[in-house]
């Protein structure tokens, strides 16, 4: 085997400029990227905070909104209550009516007491 010297045409000073300049361009490459990814962590935040104040929103929302239907459901017990307190005394009055006169249609004490 034999050992053939190679020559080099560049002088150590180009070599170290290109190697500086390849160096450089990677800093600038690794720089933007890192702005880049800066930027959407950012980004990330503020979308998080608007996510959080919509959900605070929303809770406030619904917190009316079962306030509302509570009020809604003791309403419709009180209705519910008022429905049949008004059965109870239409059967009454249609007891009397009929000890009274014999058997009286519910609807002719209706028509008889002439409500507008």
């Amino acid at each position: 085997m034999t050992q053939t010297g190679e020559t080099v045409t560049y002088s150590l000073e180009s070599v170290l400029t290109r190697i500086e300049g390849k160096i450089d361009n990677f800093q600038r490459d690794v720089n933007q990227k890192f702005d880049t990814l800066q930027k959407d962590v950012n980004d990330l935040k503020i979308e998080t905070t608007e996510i959080k104040g919509d959900i605070k929103t929303l809770d406030q929302k619904v917190e009316a909104m079962d306030k509302r239907l509570e009020k809604v459901e003791d309403s419709y017990a009180i209705l519910v209550k008022d429905i049949a307190d008004l059965k109870g005394f239409k059967y009454l009055v249609t007891n009397l009516l009929s000890a009274k006169g014999g058997f009286v249609n519910t609807y002719e004490v209706i028509d008889e007491r002439k409500i507008p």
